[in-house]
């Protein structure tokens, strides 16, 4: 295990901004992340949030290398929670601006002992791969990390809870840095639903679903728009490719095949 040191100057701690944000993630489910890219573009993934003591971390297995990376080398991510569904008592849609630190974890010992106990109370899809020593021995590729550290720095304005698929997250970009809020999706338009004024430019819209409780069907989208005055342009369909429903038990084993395989590849080519 070895720390990546980040490519962006740290900031100060904020530590009630990181108080409120551990509390918030230890009643989530899923979240999102935004940042910009180095060529100034608007960026956004779906996340399961853990902890690591009090820091709240993003554990990636090695088939996401890419997004770790590009994570771990925006200026700052904004963190934001607003699923409200699979939650716990104290939840409340939150969004933070944080700075990042990419942890390497290649052997899977910092994530079993701090955060796998999380994932698989989070995330009931991790307990085929490592609810047992025996499990965990099989699907040993499942336990190697990118660990990406996020410290709150601040607070932005609360986000409305998402009640489905059609209330996406928006974001745009000033001077380098993320601008999140909200858009509503009528009829396959795109409206600002809630948060700061977006900023005119190149957007994304991103959207995710699941089923709930069980997470066996996670899906996420994002369709590049222009911001312009009063109004969001979308350059493809943007609302999900198609209905999140329960995997047929060939498509279950399709995809645990490729994800397998993937996590093995992108840990070797990370270690050679």
């Amino acid at each position: 295990m070895s720390d990546l040191a980040p490519r962006c100057p740290t900031l100060p701690a904020v530590t009630d901004s990181r108080s409120a944000a551990v509390r918030t993630v230890n009643s989530a489910s899923l979240a999102e992340v935004a940042w910009v890219d180095p060529q100034g573009a608007p960026r956004a993934i779906g996340v399961i949030p853990l902890l690591r003591g009090d820091e709240v971390v993003v554990a990636f297995t090695f088939d996401r290398v890419d997004q770790a990376l590009a994570l771990a080398g925006a200026e700052v991510v904004d963190l934001v929670v607003r699923e409200s569904r699979n939650t716990a008592s104290g939840w409340r849609p939150t969004a933070w601006r944080c700075t990042s630190r990419l942890v390497e974890d290649v052997e899977g010992d910092l994530f079993v002992a701090e955060m796998l106990d999380q994932e698989l109370r989070r995330y009931p899809p991790a307990r085929r791969y490592a609810d047992s020593p025996m499990l965990c021995r099989e699907h040993w590729w499942y336990l190697p990390r990118l660990i990406l550290q996020l410290d709150p720095v601040a607070e932005l304005e609360s986000p409305a809870p998402s009640a489905d698929p059609q209330d996406m997250l928006l974001v745009t970009a000033t001077d380098g840095r993320p601008v999140t809020g909200g858009a509503r999706l009528t009829g396959g338009q795109a409206t600002a639903s809630w948060g700061p004024s977006p900023a005119p430019g190149p957007g994304l819209l991103h959207g995710q679903d699941a089923t709930f409780p069980d997470l066996e069907d996670w899906l996420s989208w994002q369709t590049p728009v222009t911001v312009g005055e009063g109004e969001i342009t979308a350059a493809a369909p943007a609302g999900p490719p198609r209905p999140v429903a329960a995997p047929t038990l060939r498509r279950r084993w399709r995809r645990e095949r490729e994800f397998a395989a993937a996590c093995r590849a992108g840990l070797a080519a990370w270690t050679s």
